[in-house]
């Protein structure tokens, strides 16, 4: 049921995709490092067969200075259809981040 796009999209899979994603860096970059998400991503796409990539910014702040980064987000749900544990992370597959130094 889940079609791909060229087309970046908005939905409520992508902005679950956005969520998990974005909750991944922050436990990846740890208790040291305070981070600030967009409320919104850039932009999302759906490839098909639940897999998204999410492109968003964070502002993140360290002992040493405050930055802004741009990432990209490779995330996959891996129940299909069945969207119903669509919230728990353990549904879902970071297949990779870039743009973020540590994760």
């Amino acid at each position: 049921n889940d079609q791909g796009s060229q087309f970046a999209i908005s939905n409520p899979m992508t902005d679950l995709a956005f969520m998990h994603c974005n909750n991944y860096i922050k436990s990846e970059l740890g208790p040291d490092a305070s981070v600030t998400f967009y409320e919104k991503p850039t932009n999302a796409w759906s490839l098909g067969n639940y897999q998204y990539v999410v492109n968003a910014e964070l502002t993140m702040t360290n002992a040493a200075n405050t930055s802004t980064k741009k990432y990209a987000c490779r995330i996959t749900y891996d129940n299909g259809d069945d969207t119903s544990g669509s919230l728990d992370f353990d549904n879902w597959s970071i297949i990779g981040i870039d743009g973020i130094d540590g994760v």
